[in-house]
């Protein structure tokens, strides 16, 4: 009787170990460029805004960006400066090679450079 428990047993045993087909998911994520939450991009609201060597409206234009534009924002003023009583608070940013300070007005201000991207194309 102990031997036929034994038999069943190892039977059993046999059985139970044999591989089951398992379901595999595989999940893509897209790539994102977003590593830091310090990354803020501009988009430019007019038609050509003014990209000045300072935060001054009275400094030197070096160049100009167009509506539509996608900028990178470097960094911001911590103050603001007054024209006519009202704060401008104003961005150095970046596109290409192009490198100045244009005033917060003349952006959209996004988290990510994707958001930027889809907040352009209503101007294309």
């Amino acid at each position: 009787m102990k031997k036929s428990y034994l038999v069943l047993l190892i039977i059993l045993s046999i059985f139970s170990c044999k591989k089951k087909d398992v379901l595999v998911i595989s999940v893509e994520l897209p790539e994102t460029s977003v590593i830091s939450s310090n990354s803020r991009w501009g988009v430019v609201k007019y038609p050509y805004i003014r990209v000045r060597k300072s935060a001054d409206l009275n400094d030197v234009i070096t160049s100009a960006f167009r509506q539509g534009d996608i900028v990178k924002i470097l960094k911001s003023t911590e103050f603001t400066t007054s024209d006519k009583g009202e704060d401008i608070i104003w961005f150095y940013t970046v596109l290409d090679d192009v490198e100045g300070w244009v005033t917060g007005d003349d952006l959209s201000i996004y988290d990510s450079r994707e958001q930027a991207i889809t907040a352009s194309k209503m101007f294309n």
